[in-house]
């Protein structure tokens, strides 16, 4: 029993270092990182439709960066791609759609 006690917390700590990336607001676009390396400096890349928005941050001691575009989302909601690189080999990636989208565009 000890054993899968250590064994679950072993994943469980392995887990919550696996480098993320989320949208934490859309008007301007803004990108939180987590768990990336200490002081790693980081190229985010988002795609959606034909833009693509790229930022260089530094992660904190913690690992965290936050990156802010002067964007927001065009109105026809294309699903945003994030891409985060660090310079000490953290990578996280991740797609997000908005919940607050309007009605598509009409047909042609």
């Amino acid at each position: 029993m000890t054993f899968l006690a250590v064994l679950a917390a072993t994943l469980a700590v392995s887990h919550a270092d696996v480098p993320r990336v989320a949208v934490t607001a859309w008007a301007p676009i803004s990108v939180r990182g987590t768990s990336f390396r200490r002081y790693e400096r980081v190229r985010v890349v988002i795609r959606f439709g034909d833009f693509v928005l790229t930022a260089r941050r530094q992660a904190t001691a913690r690992g965290v960066f936050v990156v802010r575009f002067e964007t927001s989302l065009p109105r026809n909601c294309p699903a945003l791609r994030v891409t985060a690189t660090g310079s000490k080999g953290s990578r996280a990636t991740g797609t997000f759609t908005r919940d607050d989208c309007g009605p598509p565009p009409p047909a042609r």
